[in-house]
């Protein structure tokens, strides 16, 4: 059923538009464009970096539980925890914590319910037969982006038509243009403009060199570009 699908959907291997934005140069292609470099300065005003700064509101202690046992015991202390911290240690048996009793994990967690970040959250344990009361605040609401980078994006929005292809940037340093026979005219002149100006105004002719490296890293016959086109662009 996927295969027939495939088959009733095929995708255009040269779309005329492309738009694509990327943080990292590894992960800067898109069909036959490329963003190599990504430059750390304001962007344009239509590109909008959607990694935004999210509050993170989850509680964690940092101890690993003996679930061998009936009572909370702990089994280890994670390191740079609030458990750390505060100085608890394996072995030790929580048996209140947020001025509530604690007689296993299901109790604590309630516990850990009934307060909020930036809060007071003592502990007591059993540690080698007594009680050792452990004291101090959990930390402060987390700052996190929302993807999983802390580097700014650049965007291209791409449009070809013949042998034109009007490229708008931001943030972009260097890209490339890969040459396709089913998509260009090789017969003549290959014009890109990039933020209104032109940047490339030339015929383009086949690289075997090229070529080769190209299937032998695809392995692909029926999407082959024949050459590449490599803007160094100066702002």
């Amino acid at each position: 059923m996927i295969a027939a699908y495939i088959e009733r959907h095929p995708r255009n291997p040269f779309p005329a538009n492309i738009y694509w934005e990327t943080a990292k140069a590894e992960f800067g292609r898109c069909r036959w464009l490329e963003i190599n470099r990504v430059l750390p300065q304001d962007a344009a005003e239509w590109h909008i970096d959607h990694n935004q700064i999210l509050v993170s509101k989850r509680i964690t202690i940092g101890f690993v539980p003996d679930t061998s046992q009936e009572i909370l015991k702990v089994e280890n202390v994670i390191e740079k925890t609030y458990a750390d911290s505060i100085g608890l240690k394996a072995g030790d048996i929580i048996v209140e914590a947020a001025g509530k009793k604690v007689g296993s994990l299901a109790d604590f967690d309630v516990a850990k319910e009934s307060v909020s970040r930036g809060d007071r959250f003592d502990m007591t344990v059993i540690r080698d037969d007594e009680r050792v009361e452990l004291k101090g605040i959990l930390p402060t609401e987390d700052l996190y982006y929302l993807f999983g980078r802390t580097v700014p994006s650049a965007a291209i929005k791409a449009v070809q038509s013949g042998n034109i292809i009007r490229l708008e940037g931001s943030r972009v340093g260097a890209l490339t243009i890969r040459v396709f026979p089913q998509q260009l005219n090789l017969d003549k002149n290959i014009q890109i403009f990039f933020n209104g100006k032109q940047v490339f105004d030339e015929q383009v002719k086949p690289d075997v060199a090229f070529i080769l490296r190209e299937y032998l890293h695809n392995r692909d016959k029926t999407l082959l570009p024949v050459a590449e086109i490599i803007l160094d662009l100066k702002y």
